[in-house]
């Protein structure tokens, strides 16, 4: 028995410990030997200074060692660095599109209507084709998507007679017979499928932002 008493109970029934571990070998790195109470089992460190005598012996506190926790890192594989892409044109315009359907059937209208109705697609109405001027001067339209039901000679005349006047505008004629292509639009043959209109006023939108592109760089 020693004149060492244990730090929890008190008793000076105190042995050093036999068993040395991880943290007892830590522990005599910075002079701390392992002791236990046989008493209450309590296993504790203390300083010791000299020879060991009891005026030479300054307990110490009860150290709780815990283990040191290292996160794992995570195993990533080399960084890939992706290929720049071109940017799409469609990325430089607006998210919302307007589009004018000219018919005078309400039936066709409403069709086309349906057909274009899509998200960023706005479509607007109009019955006569002598007011589509100042509809163009009063709203802003993206694509015009017209019926030609007069007279074919008539209704191409017409839209030749709108480019001239109204240049940046794009145009989709739907047409019954075989009519010549006009700058800047796109004529569809009657009847005519769904993904065909929409493919058609995606194409003149593309155009539309690519020009718009061509402008910007040019004032720039």
């Amino acid at each position: 028995m020693t004149s060492r008493f244990c730090p929890r109970c008190g008793r000076n029934d105190v042995r050093k410990s036999v068993r040395h571990g991880i943290s007892d070998r830590l522990m005599a790195v910075v002079g701390l030997a392992p002791y236990r109470c046989r008493a209450c089992r309590n296993r504790f460190y203390r300083l010791r200074l000299g020879n060991g005598s009891d005026s030479q012996i300054a307990e110490a506190q009860v150290l709780a060692v815990e283990p040191m926790r290292i996160a794992p890192q995570p195993i990533t594989p080399d960084a890939v660095v992706p290929e720049r892409l071109p940017v799409h044109p469609l990325a430089t315009i607006p998210v919302a599109y307007s589009l004018l359907i000219l018919s005078r059937d309400p039936a066709i209208r409403k069709l086309l209507c349906k057909l274009l109705s899509r998200p960023g697609y706005h479509t607007h109405q109009l019955a006569e084709a002598a007011h589509l001027p100042s509809e163009l001067l009063a709203r802003k339209v993206d694509v015009l998507v017209v019926d030609l039901d007069e007279p074919e000679q008539e209704g191409l005349e017409r839209l030749s007679t709108l480019r001239a006047n109204f240049p940046n505008l794009k145009i989709v004629a739907l047409s019954g017979l075989d009519a010549p292509s006009i700058p800047g639009s796109i004529v569809l043959p009657k009847p005519f499928r769904r993904e065909l209109l929409i493919e058609s006023v995606q194409s003149l939108l593309v155009d539309a932002a690519s020009a718009c592109s061509r402008d910007v760089s040019a004032h720039a």
